[in-house]
C-alpha cells in the first residue's frame, strides 16, 4: 500500500565512495515514475447502433455506410498512455467460432474464450481494424443472416489490460467483456419484395381512389423493412408522355425509367419504418393524384422497397414487375339505323 494510483513519485539516490564523497539528491541520477493501476477505457464506434443489433450489409445495392469493411473506436489512457489493441470477432450467437486474421476466414473454433486475432492500434485516441477479407463481396467472410459480435481490450505503457486480460493471449469469456468494448451486428443481404393488389393485375377499371399492396422482407434473420416507394409508368393510350414515368413533383408523365434510384422523381414515398421497429411484413396505400388517369389509356404500377440493412428490391421496373392495368370511365355508345328497303308488319 505504499503507492497510491495514478501518483506519480522520484526515486533518489545517494551515493557515497570510498574517499568520503557524497552525491546528494537531487541531482543527475534521480528517476520520476508514475504509479499506474488502472486499464485503459475503451469503445466501439462502427459497426453502430442503433438498432441493437444493428443491421449492415455488403450487397450490390447497399449503401456504403452499411457495409462492415472496418471497425473502429475511441481508446484513451490519461495516465501511462495506450500501449495497444486487440480484436476480436465471433460468428454465431453461441460465441465460440472467431475469425482469424491470418487466415482471412471465420475458421478459429470451437473455441468457449475470446479469441484475440490481432493488434489494432498505431497511436492517436482512436483504433482502427480494416482486413482485406472485409473489403469486397464478403463471400467468403460475412454471412447472410448470420450475427456477429465484435469485441476490444486495450493493455496501457503500465501493462494494465481491460476486460480481465492478462496478456496478449490472455483468456476471457465473452461474457466478462464490458458492454462498451463489445458490439453485437446482424448481417443481411437478402432482399425485400414489395406487390401491388389493387388494382388488379391485367384488369381494367373505371374508377380508382388509391393505389395498394404489401411489402415484405424475407431471407434467415431479415433487418427489417425500411421504406417503401411507389412509380406509375403509361403503357398506351392518347394521353401525352409515351412511356415515360409519373413526376411526382411536377405532376404528369415525363420521367424516364428511374430502375433502383428512390431519389428519382418517379418514385414517391409512400411509407417507412423507423430504425427501432423490426417489421417483417406491411401493406402500403397512397391516394391516385388527380388528373393522373385518363380514360382508354393503360398503366403500370409497381414498387421499390428497402430494408434497415440498406438493401433493395431487385429490378424494381423491369418488363413484367408490378401491376398492369387499363382505365376507362367513359360509358359506350350506340347508334341505330334503317335502311328505306326495310319494312315492318
Amino acid at each position: 500500500n505504499a503507492f497510491v494510483d495514478g501518483e506519480q513519485y522520484r526515486l533518489f539516490v545517494r551515493l557515497r565512495d570510498r574517499a568520503l564523497n557524497e552525491r546528494t539528491p537531487p541531482g543527475g541520477g534521480d528517476y520520476d515514475f508514475k504509479f499506474d493501476q488502472t486499464a485503459p477505457t475503451l469503445d466501439v464506434r462502427y459497426p453502430f447502433a442503433p438498432p441493437t443489433p444493428p443491421p449492415y450489409s455488403h450487397g450490390a445495392s447497399a449503401d456504403p455506410l452499411r457495409r462492415v469493411s472496418l471497425a473502429s473506436g475511441a481508446v484513451a489512457d490519461t495516465w501511462a498512455g495506450v500501449s495497444e489493441v486487440w480484436v476480436a470477432v465471433s460468428s454465431g450467437t453461441s460465441n465460440d467460432t472467431w475469425f482469424d486474421h491470418l487466415s482471412g476466414a471465420f475458421d478459429h473454433g470451437p473455441d468457449l474464450s475470446v479469441f484475440w486475432t490481432t493488434r489494432a492500434y498505431s497511436g492517436g485516441p482512436s483504433w482502427l481494424y480494416s482486413p482485406a477479407a472485409w473489403v469486397g463481396s464478403q463471400a467468403a467472410t460475412f454471412k447472410d443472416g448470420v450475427t456477429y459480435t465484435l469485441f476490444v481490450t486495450a493493455r496501457d505503457q503500465a501493462g494494465n489490460w481491460g476486460n480481465g486480460v492478462t496478456s496478449a493471449n490472455g483468456v476471457t469469456s465473452p461474457g466478462a467483456v464490458g458492454a462498451g468494448q463489445k458490439l453485437e451486428f446482424k448481417y443481411d443481404t437478402s432482399r425485400p419484395t414489395g406487390s401491388v393488389s389493387v388494382p388488379i393485375n391485367n384488369s381494367s377499371t373505371r374508377t380508382l381512389a388509391q393505389f395498394s399492396g404489401a411489402w415484405d422482407e424475407l431471407g434467415p434473420s431479415p433487418s427489417g423493412l425500411a421504406a417503401v416507394y411507389v412509380a406509375v409508368q403509361h403503357l398506351d393510350g392518347p394521353q401525352p408522355g409515351g412511356v415515360n414515368y409519373w413526376n411526382w413533383g411536377t405532376p404528369g408523365f415525363s420521367v424516364a425509367d428511374p430502375g433502383d434510384n428512390q431519389a428519382s422523381g418517379a418514385w414517391t414515398l409512400v411509407s417507412s419504418v423507423s430504425v427501432t421497429q423490426q417489421f417483417t411484413s406491411l401493406s402500403w396505400s397512397t391516394p391516385v393524384p388527380v388528373n393522373m388517369l385518363q380514360s382508354s389509356n393503360t398503366y403500370r404500377v409497381m414498387t421499390l422497397v428497402l430494408d434497415q440493412a440498406t438493401n433493395k428490391q431487385l429490378t424494381p421496373t423491369a418488363a413484367g414487375v408490378g401491376t398492369s392495368f387499363r382505365f376507362d370511365n367513359q360509358a359506350p355508345t350506340a347508334g341505330i339505323t334503317f335502311t328505306s328497303a326495310i319494312r315492318f308488319k
